[in-house]
């Protein structure tokens, strides 16, 4: 059971709509509860077909999309205690003492497992860095009204490229769709680098197949009233171009989010926006504040929903990212995604960035100067019986010897960073005490450590609070994702057949009828027992309450009377013998 937020894809299994259910309470889910499902403290309801979250495939060692069948909520009116686990990259985990609440590896024995908060301390939980790309959406179909005059795109298509999605980034990030008479007039933008401004005209330009179009400017001051500092803003006026992009751009800036088809959309389109979105509300920038200059991304916004969705689109490049809470100069409350550098510089080159400060910082940042930091975040849980015997292996100065002798010496760490974790692969891959099972098991975590990033629970808190809590059953997974992609576990647990052959089977070799012969021996499987204390109750009980005792000398003239059907087996009757 968890508080915690979950990423869904939706749309009848076709993986094509993605939304992140920032607030776990609005996941689909039927109105009525499913009474075939009985639990003290839980109430369960279905799932519509075609709703799917991201789990994590224990076989594979992967993530995958998996069916969602159950959405449940425990702890009734009054709520479960509360508890928190803190993980080592910081993230936490909000459950109750559930003893399946915490999902994870063991490392002394590499065996996933599930445990209570307490009793998941130095364990290591699974988070997702890098998600499966799905590709089924090419081009943005939109409609206009019919008295707005179509002579720019009578097809109504727009492809989904690089271009069309720096648009859309430029629009999420700084730009509006202004409103006049309660029609859909300009495509606005606040810019003030000529770079950007030249990227506005250029993509409008090529997108709805126009040249040299005029943008008005509108210049505003720090001390004009209502300003918050000198600004531009570039307005497009075109009625056509509006109603176009309107849909795409909410209205509110705590309300904006990406296009719910985005995370089934080219790689292209995706670079466009992440090219567009860091462009405006973005940063890029080197702080001199250590030996070495440290190369410094983030992304910022009011909207808590467009945050979460661009470090899951981030997620797709393997890039990582992480999201801290602050204030903004009047108060309101602000999201900074800050995005690991060391995992953005292997697809910056797919990006295409038009503020020259920013396009600069990103373009001289350097792998070598930040794998430190990035590889001492990644690590790979290993047994202490493995660093002594890996550890047998080398000698003291051997690059590897000082972090083999540090998880050898019976420490709390029980992980070793995946950088020293590669070299010993590579330089001993081939010696017998890398090819045990436990040895092999430890190798295929390296080698799936692009995709799955362990954290160490560090602590775990109990709270003085209750708190209704929240659980998804995915059955054949049994577990889900939240938006920083730490793989959460089913707190209840069903086995139910889920495929329609599955179904179909249960139905036709499962029913008690289909069971009453054992195939073994040709004998009876469940002859009578204690059938008798059924007949017992049903005899003793009264269907109608309203009928009067009739009276009998003695029993046998009951008997006689209930042989004659004058009585029933239920009838109350009085033996006038046994009263004197």
């Amino acid at each position: 059971m968890t508080e915690q937020p979950t990423t869904i894809i939706t749309q009848h299994g076709e993986l094509s709509t993605f939304e992140i259910c920032s607030d776990i309470t609005e996941f689909p889910h039927y109105a009525e509860p499913d009474r075939s499902i009985r639990h003290p403290n839980a109430v369960f309801y279905k799932v519509p077909d075609g709703v799917y979250t991201l789990a994590y495939d224990e076989i594979s060692r992967q993530p995958a999309f998996a069916k969602v069948s159950h959405f449940s909520e425990h702890g009734g009116d009054g709520g479960l205690p509360l508890m928190k686990t803190s993980l080592s990259s910081g993230s936490e985990i909000f459950t109750d003492d559930d003893p399946r609440a915490i999902y994870g590896i063991d490392p002394d024995t590499l065996e996933m497992g599930r445990w209570r908060p307490m009793a998941s301390v130095d364990k290591f939980v699974p988070r997702i860095s890098k998600v499966p790309i799905t590709t089924t959406y090419t081009e943005w179909q939109f409609t206009v009204p019919a008295n707005v005059k179509n002579d720019l795109l009578p097809e109504c298509k727009i492809p989904l490229d690089f271009d069309f999605g720096y648009l859309i980034g430029l629009l999420l990030g700084d730009g509006w769709i202004e409103r006049f008479d309660g029609k859909n007039r300009c495509v606005c933008l606040s810019c003030t680098e000529q770079g950007i401004a030249d990227g506005f005209r250029f993509v409008l330009e090529k997108i709805f197949k126009v040249q040299d179009i005029t943008i008005t400017e509108r210049i505003y001051h720090k001390d004009d009233p209502g300003s918050y500092g000198d600004s531009k803003t570039l307005a497009w006026s075109n009625r056509y171009a509006a109603e176009c992009l309107e849909p795409l751009i909410p209205h509110s800036a705590d309300k904006k989010c990406l296009p719910a088809w985005i995370f089934s959309s080219p790689i292209d389109f995706r670079c466009g926006v992440i090219s567009g979105l860091i462009d405006t509300d973005g940063t890029m920038s080197i702080s001199h504040s250590k030996k070495n200059p440290q190369y410094l991304a983030s992304y910022h916004s009011i909207s808590l929903k467009l945050v979460q969705e661009l470090q899951y689109l981030f997620k797709g490049f393997g890039v990582r990212s992480s999201i801290c809470l602050y204030k903004t100069p009047l108060g309101k409350q602000a999201y900074n995604l800050v995005i690991s550098m060391p995992s953005l510089i292997p697809v910056r080159e797919q990006l295409c960035l038009r503020h020259p400060v920013k396009h600069r910082v990103l373009m001289e940042a350097t792998a070598s100067r930040l794998a430190g930091s990035g590889a001492r975040m990644e690590q790979i849980p290993m047994p202490i019986s493995l660093a002594r015997a890996i550890r047998s292996l080398t000698y003291q100065g051997h690059r590897c010897y000082s972090a083999l002798s540090e998880v050898a010496s019976g420490n709390r760490k029980k992980s070793i960073s995946k950088t020293i974790a590669e070299l010993i692969v590579s330089e001993f891959g081939a010696d017998p005490v890398l090819n045990t099972h436990m040895a092999c098991v430890w190798k295929k975590l390296i080698a799936e450590s692009d995709k799955i990033v362990w954290d160490r629970v560090m602590s775990a808190d109990l709270f003085d609070i209750s708190e209704k809590l929240y659980d998804l059953t995915v059955p054949g997974y049994e577990t889900f994702t939240n938006p920083e992609g730490i793989i959460l576990s089913n707190t209840t647990n069903f086995h139910v057949p889920v495929s329609k052959k599955a179904i179909d089977e249960a139905y036709a070799k499962m029913m008690p009828e289909r069971n009453l012969i054992g195939p073994r021996f040709s004998k009876i499987m469940y002859p009578p027992e204690k059938e008798y204390l059924q007949g017992l109750y049903m005899a003793s009980r009264r269907k109608d309450t309203s009928k009067a005792p009739k009276t009998f000398d003695n029993l046998a003239a009951a008997r006689k009377a209930y042989a004659a059907g004058k009585i029933d087996i239920d009838d109350p009757i009085i033996i006038a013998e046994e009263q004197k």
